[in-house]
């Protein structure tokens, strides 16, 4: 698809090649990683097997452990793909160096995107709804944000800016991540946004694990 589309788009080939294989990385991404996680967590709920880890080790670290390992399986679905997407740039010509970076944002966006899995999995005892509701609240993230902000400049001082910004404060701003319009054109973002991108990924990803840690030990 990547290549159908960079054919047809006279003068841009490189640059639509580019954006639609990121693009496929993640989506395919996405869902893998999510679908992955969220049937181990609902079997060893049904199976009852979390009473067996947790007599070994304590909750919060089973809970570690499962999310640590969706990490490692996104970072290894990253780049394998991005191996393959590379190969496939380079037979075209359109292949460049700093686009590289833009694996790292890509792994950065899915382990936010597993440890919002998480938190729905604890929350939900459908694995369907929360799948759905990961999915809902990933694209929220990726879009409201910046509607939020532009909406709030155009209100006046009151309740619904306040609303406003703090829906913007707790959904995931996924955006913060997204370095595509800037790895597109072959150039590489400033170590800055890479060094404020992961530790915003951590920081709020101790958050949803913390959450999802509490609610579901009250739930066992």
């Amino acid at each position: 698809l990547s290549v159908f589309l960079s054919a047809v788009s006279v003068g841009e080939q490189a640059r639509v090649l580019r954006g639609a294989g990121l693009l496929a990385i993640e989506l395919s991404g996405l869902l893998v990683i999510l679908l992955s996680f969220t049937f181990g967590f609902y079997r060893d709920r049904l199976s009852r097997m979390v009473e067996v880890y947790r007599t070994y080790v304590s909750y919060p670290r089973y809970t570690a452990s499962k999310l640590c390992a969706a990490w490692i399986l996104a970072l290894g679905y990253v780049g394998l793909a991005g191996a393959c997407w590379g190969v496939v740039l380079a037979l075209h010509g359109a292949f460049a160096w700093p686009l590289l970076a833009g694996l790292v944002s890509l792994f950065l966006k899915l382990a936010l995107a597993v440890a919002i899995n998480f938190l729905c999995c604890c929350l939900f005892s459908s694995p369907a709804l929360a799948v759905t509701a990961s999915l809902f609240l990933y694209v929220a993230g990726a879009l409201a944000p910046s509607a939020f902000d532009a909406m709030a400049q155009r209100l006046p001082d009151g309740p619904a800016t306040l609303l406003l910004k703090g829906l913007a404060c707790v959904l995931p701003d996924v955006s913060r991540l997204d370095a595509t319009m800037t790895l597109l054109d072959g150039q590489l973002p400033g170590w800055g946004f890479f060094g404020a991108a992961a530790g915003y990924t951590l920081c709020y990803g101790l958050f949803l694990w913390s959450v999802g840690t509490w609610v579901s030990s009250r739930q066992e």
